[in-house]
């Protein structure tokens, strides 16, 4: 299990069973499975589609050039051979060879062109992707917040288990940090050092 999976499952076995709050009601709390909303929420679905089919464009572009750059090698390669037949004329051998070099610098050109081409478009397609599903998840977290409100939760819970936040939803709560520190300071907790004999 995740990391994050067994902090929400032991938070909810905790609020299970702990006594009552300060107000005499337990905490009232729901879980929400962030991944699934995601998964199967309309406008999610309708982005993914667009971005499968950027995909495969660019998929098909780069296809094509790596197409045409095997072209290209092959004429280099039958230029490369012509330049080095027996009995050619120095001046034709020249120019057979000056025409191989040109092949061979179109070639690598058109080389790094795919390669800026992949970088460029796989990062804005990845760039795209990545703000679709922060925006999605703006929107689910507004859904959630309303849904808290509407139904007097404390805490919302994400039962995906994924990277995500364990926690969706959390009215504010009480901060104890002065009140741990104060407990503290005052020797709250007061533990025999090792070796001290005491």
């Amino acid at each position: 299990m995740h990391k994050r999976t067994l902090i929400a499952v032991a938070l909810l076995a905790v609020l299970a069973v702990a006594p009552e709050g300060r107000c005499g009601d337990k905490m009232p709390l729901a879980v929400v499975n962030f991944d699934r909303v995601m998964l199967e929420c309309e406008r999610t679905q309708l982005a993914m589609k667009e971005l499968k089919r950027q995909e495969s464009d660019f998929s098909a572009v780069i296809t094509r050039r790596l197409d045409r750059v095997r072209e290209m090698e092959s004429a280099f390669d039958a230029a490369r051979k012509e330049a080095q037949e027996q009995g050619l004329a120095e001046d034709v051998r020249k120019s057979r060879l000056e025409k191989a070099e040109r092949l061979l610098v179109a070639v690598k050109e058109a080389e790094q062109d795919i390669r800026k081409y992949r970088d460029g478009e796989g990062k804005r397609i990845m760039g795209e992707a990545a703000g679709m599903r922060n925006m999605v998840g703006e929107e689910i977290r507004e859904i959630v917040n309303t849904m808290a409100a509407e139904k007097g939760l404390k805490l919302i819970l994400n039962s995906s288990g994924g990277d995500k936040s364990a926690v969706l939803y959390c009215e504010s709560a009480d901060d104890l940090t002065d009140e741990v520190i104060r407990r503290m300071n005052s020797g709250g907790v007061v533990r025999e050092k090792k070796g001290s004999g005491k």
